[in-house]
């Protein structure tokens, strides 16, 4: 572990301050190094619950971003104790320090907040379109409607546009997927395109991120004015 803090304090990568947000990338593609050197860095439940996963991809995945998660919380706050909500979100105790993960297809982000609950999530672009007929029957009305209106080539972004702001709001209340996703909505009452700005739900905001073309995401914070951060986790500890 020390060796790889002393890559961060040596790329200086700066403490978070009030209206700061850090994304950390991890691209499952570029990490050379064999995936079960990450495990010394994991607890004994989190080694059993890595285990627990038949697909190596979603092994990979949960064991990398773990391990990730564990550098970055002991670098930012030198803590690296792990609890659970009751819908699963993790959290640490007394501290001024926020965190959401999110995975798919060979791509994993984590989000990091230093006064402010926050939420994320990221989705491949290059998913089954039969998920627009299956998961707008959970959406709102407004949106059902918005997105039958797209034209076909631009219809599952619009989908996607929809899940991942919906996916980041319910994970920013701690609730995931127990929140229903079509008691509130992610755009606006007149919208003809596919926007790129932040909407508004009460007091938390959503705001597009920037990770690549080939992935959108959303985050939802309770804060009207952020600077996001991007960091590139193989660049510092994941070779």
């Amino acid at each position: 572990m020390y060796s790889y803090l002393k890559k961060l304090h040596k790329a200086k990568i700066n403490q978070l301050s009030k209206n700061n947000i850090h994304i950390w990338k991890i691209d499952l593609d570029k990490i050379q190094l064999p995936i079960d050197m990450y495990l010394s860095l994991l607890t004994q439940e989190e080694k059993n619950h890595a285990n627990k996963y038949r697909i190596i991809n979603k092994r990979k995945s949960y064991i990398v971003t773990r391990a990730t998660l564990k550098l970055l919380l002991y670098y930012y706050i030198n803590n690296t104790t792990l609890f659970k909500n009751k819908y699963g979100k993790l959290y640490i105790k007394e501290n001024k320090l926020y965190f959401n993960i999110s995975h798919t297809k060979n791509m994993s982000i984590i989000a990091f907040s230093k006064d402010d609950e926050i939420g994320i999530d990221l989705e491949n672009i290059q998913c089954n379109n039969n998920l627009i007929d299956i998961a707008t029957k959970y959406f709102t009305k407004r949106e059902k409607f918005w997105i039958k209106t797209l034209p076909k080539n631009k219809q599952l972004k619009g989908f996607l546009y929809c899940w991942v702001r919906k996916e980041a709001y319910t994970k920013a209340l701690g609730l995931g997927l127990n929140f229903p996703f079509d008691s509130f909505h992610v755009i606006p009452k007149k919208n003809q395109k596919i926007p790129n700005n932040y909407f508004q739900i009460k007091k938390w905001f959503l705001y597009p991120l920037e990770i690549s073309t080939q992935y959108l995401g959303a985050i939802c914070i309770k804060n009207s004015k952020i600077d996001i951060q991007y960091f590139d986790a193989h660049k510092f500890f994941l070779k």
